[in-house]
């Protein structure tokens, strides 16, 4: 399936819906161009989504994923389920703890491939007035082309074949035995018997290919994209709002544009970073990124 549009990519809005009296420098952007990531749920237990609207605690990228890859080009492709992958040691998972990157191996779920989910939208830009603010800072502080994850405020084409496990309350997450979905938590929402490929073909289009090594017996559906797909036009509403309030106290010391900015509140998702240090670090390290060494913090006045 390969999503497409008149515009060649191009997102044709200017600006995210601005809150009344908002000036036009203190207001979210879109980027004109698409945009292409992917992202694996993590494996550890100690999420379920139902649990992800928590107003309280922020959806940290390196507490919700454990791998994930943005900007894709075209070219780019991964298996993403396969009957011949084993349920066993993975990949390394590298998340960022106060002053360096702290490794481990993820676990990984039968027939689980190299990601779980797709999203093709338009990334969003931090209002003017804050890059404006941070102009001189002496690293890039990334607010150009900020990723919307792990949920979309506007305007996103997303599909996933697989979610992380859950409880018995959420077997709508599950995926496929041998016979059925919505069997066993965590594995693909792919058949059993299919392996699944998805390569990018442009910012904006991809190829989901799947092929079968066995046939069924006769009368018996064969199943393709039994997960679907969905494209979201505005998730804005009163819990998603509270929600946004929970990343505030990540932005302490930003200017107070930041506390109501969706674009800022994704930024602290997938960045930490201090108003002292403005040294953006990734929580969970990109696939593919070098592991560099992380300067040591300054000594403080009392040492």
């Amino acid at each position: 399936t390969t999503p497409t549009d008149p515009g060649h990519g191009h997102h044709h809005g200017v600006h995210a819906q601005a809150l009344p009296g908002d000036r036009p420098e203190d207001q979210d952007e879109m980027v004109h161009e698409m945009a292409t990531g992917m992202w694996s749920d993590a494996n550890d237990g100690l999420l379920s989504w139902k649990n992800l609207f928590n107003p309280n605690i922020p959806p940290l990228w390196h507490k919700m994923f454990s791998r994930f890859k943005t900007n894709l080009r075209a070219g780019a492709g991964y298996l993403m389920a396969s009957p011949q992958i084993a349920e066993g040691p993975g990949f390394n998972v590298d998340v960022f703890d106060r002053d360096h990157y702290q490794r481990w191996q993820e676990p990984l779920k039968e027939r689980q491939g190299y990601f779980d989910n797709i999203h093709v939208a338009p990334p969003m830009r931090a209002p003017r007035s804050i890059r404006e603010f941070f102009k001189n800072a002496s690293q890039d502080m990334r607010l150009d082309t900020i990723a919307m994850a792990p949920f979309c405020i506007h305007d996103c084409l997303h599909m996933h074949w697989r979610w992380l496990p859950t409880g018995n309350d959420e077997t709508h997450l599950w995926g496929w035995d041998h016979e059925k979905p919505y069997a066993v938590a965590g594995v693909p929402h792919i058949p059993a018997h299919q392996h699944l490929r998805v390569e990018v073909d442009a910012p904006h289009a991809f190829t989901y290919a799947v092929q079968a090594d066995s046939c069924l017996e006769a009368g018996r559906w064969q199943y393709v994209m039994h997960e679907g797909m969905a494209f979201g036009n505005s998730a804005a509403n009163e819990s998603l709002a509270q929600l946004m309030h929970a990343g505030i106290p990540l932005l302490q010391g930003f200017p107070t544009v930041a506390y109501k900015s969706w674009a800022m509140f994704y930024w602290t998702l997938r960045y930490q970073c201090s108003i002292t240090s403005l040294q953006p670090r990734e929580r969970l390290l990109e696939d593919g990124a070098q592991l560099q060494s992380v300067p040591a913090p300054a000594p403080s006045k009392a040492s």
